[in-house]
């Protein structure tokens, strides 16, 4: 419920949520700030040892994925469905603005890690990424 007040607040570019419970209505709140446009935009992103389901993951991926200005990502021990993680994989893809990703502590099925290893290879745009502990 803390993010509620979000719509009211204009001009920030950092949201980090860290140890709180991520719910639909939390993403519905954030799917706002997260597709603003620039200059207005939300440069960073952070989930860190949240309570969040994947399919609330693939939700918040699905609305970074319609128009997302994101430099920084972290999405950090998380547990991934398949579907989820591809999201990832297709932001990584997908998104022209990434800079920064952090996916330390996740947990994935070892067989999609290929496929997001050929997608940060197959990325310019990255600077820094974090896989810690995975």
């Amino acid at each position: 419920m803390i993010l509620v007040g979000l719509e009211m607040v204009k001009d920030f570019k950092s949201i980090i949520y860290k140890m709180n419970t991520v719910s639909s209505l939390s993403i519905g709140k954030m799917a706002p700030l997260l597709q603003k446009r620039l200059p207005n935009h939300l440069e960073e992103l952070k989930i860190i040892d949240c309570r969040i389901n994947a399919t609330l993951v693939s939700q918040l991926m699905k609305t970074l994925l319609e128009n997302s200005q994101l430099r920084a990502l972290s999405l950090v021990n998380i547990h991934h469905s398949p579907e989820s993680f591809e999201l990832v994989i297709r932001f990584i893809n997908d998104n022209e603005f990434i800079k920064e990703l952090d996916v330390s502590w996740s947990i994935v099925k070892p067989s999609l890690w290929l496929n997001f290893i050929e997608a940060v290879g197959q990325n310019r745009r990255l600077t820094d990424l974090n896989l810690a502990f995975n």
